[in-house]
C-alpha cells in the first residue's frame, strides 16, 4: 500500500499571534482609556469579572472597586 499523501488536500490558515493588549487599573477618581484591537487578547491588571461593565457605544467601560474607569475605545466595533 502507498503512503497517503496531503496532496490535493487544503491545508490550514496560517495563524497569526493574536495582539496582547494590557489594560492597567484605576485609582479613585482617574480614567484609564486603552485603545482597542482587532482580533486582541487583552490581560486585565484587575479582576474584570468584579468591575461593572456597560457599553457605551463602541466602547466597553468597567467602574473598577475604588471609583476608578477603564475604558477600551471601539470594542465593540473592531470584532
Amino acid at each position: 500500500m502507498a503512503p497517503e499523501s496531503n496532496s490535493g488536500n487544503p491545508t490550514a490558515p496560517e495563524t497569526q499571534a493574536s495582539q496582547l493588549v494590557r489594560v492597567p487599573g484605576a485609582s479613585a477618581g482617574e480614567r484609564v482609556v486603552v485603545a482597542g484591537a482587532a482580533g486582541a487578547n487583552y490581560q486585565f491588571d484587575f479582576n474584570p469579572g468584579e468591575a461593572n461593565m456597560a457599553r457605551d457605544g463602541a466602547n466597553l467601560t468597567f467602574e473598577v472597586d475604588g471609583g476608578g474607569t477603564v475604558v477600551i475605545e471601539n470594542f465593540f466595533v473592531l470584532g
